[in-house]
């Protein structure tokens, strides 16, 4: 199972960056943690080449006693390993990517994008990455229809 892992060393920065802070509007980065655990920061015009279904969480989906949504762990057969997920929406969208012939690999929680735009800065860490056998991706965000806003 890909999760938590060691997060050390190897953290790069942008040309004309400040880090990972400190940023003005208008920069977008990705930050990842790659299958040996170190944490990684790329440009978003960087990150297509990178690994995303090898790699680990880019953060933790927390569980605990009569927690709100209902997480747990689906065993994958594309990349024989377990991927945790956060609730049983995100569930069926790994089973069904699990049964698309065309998915090469996938993961959970896997990057965080940091930005800045006109309302200041945010971050955001997307619920899955998939990998198409073309070499395609596809991103996605699991939200029920009726808690959109």
């Amino acid at each position: 199972m890909r999760s938590g892992g060691r997060v050390a060393g190897k953290v790069g920065r942008v040309r004309g960056g400040g880090g990972k802070r400190g940023r003005g509007q208008g920069f977008a980065m990705v930050r990842y943690i790659d299958a040996g655990g170190d944490e990684h920061y790329v440009a978003l015009a960087e990150a297509a080449p990178v690994p995303f279904e090898d790699g680990r969480m880019a953060r933790n989906i927390p569980a605990y006693r009569d927690i709100a949504h209902t997480p747990g762990r689906y065993w994958a057969a594309t990349t024989g390993e377990l991927v945790e997920f956060e609730s049983h929406l995100e569930e069926k969208w790994l089973t069904m990517l699990d049964f698309d012939a065309g998915v090469a690999g996938f993961s959970s929680q896997p990057m965080e994008l940091e930005a800045a735009d006109e309302h200041g800065p945010w971050n955001h860490i997307p619920d899955i990455f998939a990998r198409r056998a073309d070499g395609s991706a596809l991103l996605l965000d699991v939200k029920n229809p009726e808690r959109l806003d």
